[in-house]
C-alpha cells in the first residue's frame, strides 16, 4: 500500500509557525496509523494485537516414499505417498493459528485434498516455552487449498499472537503436479 506521505525525520522544522502544530500532529499521527496498520489487526484497539502473518517459507524441499515394501517396488503413482518438508516462520494470530497455503509453493502442485497427516517440531520465538500442535485444532479448506494449525503452550494455554518457527513434514497419498505453463 502506498502511504499518503512519505515518512521524513526531519519534520517539523523547528519554524513552523505555532498554529500549524496540530496539523503536523494530525500527519504525524496519520502517518504512524497507516504504517501500524500493516502490522496489527485494529491500531485503534486497546490491547493492540499482531496480525497474522502468513508463511514465510525459510526452506521447501520434498521427497518420496514407498509405501510397499522394499523388495515389491511401486508401480505407479497411486502407490506413492509424497512428503513435504516445509520450514515455516510467522505469527500466530488471536486464536493461537498458523496457516499453511499450499497455493504458496512453488514449482509444484500440491492439494491438501490429497493430505493425509503431518508431523511438527515448533518452536515458540516469542517466549521459552514448549509449543505443540493441537490435534483437535486442525483444520482443511479444500478450496482454498490450506491447512490452519492451532498452537498450544505446554501447560495446553493457546499460543495466541507468538512468533512461531516450525518444521514441519507433511504426508499425502498422491505425488504433486506441475505447475500448468
Amino acid at each position: 500500500m502506498a502511504y499518503t506521505r512519505s515518512w521524513d525525520d526531519t519534520k517539523p522544522t523547528g519554524s513552523e509557525a505555532a498554529n500549524t502544530i496540530d496539523d503536523l500532529i494530525r500527519e504525524l499521527k496519520e502517518d504512524i496509523h497507516e504504517r501500524m496498520d500493516d502490522l496489527v489487526v485494529d491500531w485503534t484497539d486497546d490491547p493492540v494485537v499482531l496480525q497474522a502473518q502468513a508463511a514465510s517459507w525459510k526452506g521447501r524441499k520434498y521427497s518420496y516414499q514407498d509405501l510397499q515394501s522394499p523388495g515389491n517396488k511401486a508401480v505407479s503413482p497411486n502407490d506413492i505417498k509424497s512428503i513435504l518438508h516445509l520450514s515455516f516462520s510467522g505469527v500466530t494470530d488471536s486464536a493461537a493459528r498458523i496457516v499453511l497455503n499450499l497455493n504458496e509453493i512453488t514449482n509444484e502442485v500440491w492439494s491438501v485434498a490429497n493430505f493425509v497427516n503431518l508431523v511438527g517440531h515448533l518452536s515458540n520465538n516469542s517466549a521459552t516455552s514448549i509449543v505443540y500442535i493441537d490435534p483437535n485444532g486442525t483444520s482443511i479448506d479444500v478450496g482454498a487449498n490450506t491447512i490452519t494449525l492451532t498452537l498450544r503452550n505446554y501447560d495446553g494455554s493457546p499460543t495466541r499472537n507468538a512468533s512461531v518457527t516450525a518444521w514441519l513434514t507433511l504426508y499425502f497419498n498422491t505425488v504433486p503436479s506441475d505447475p500448468a505453463p
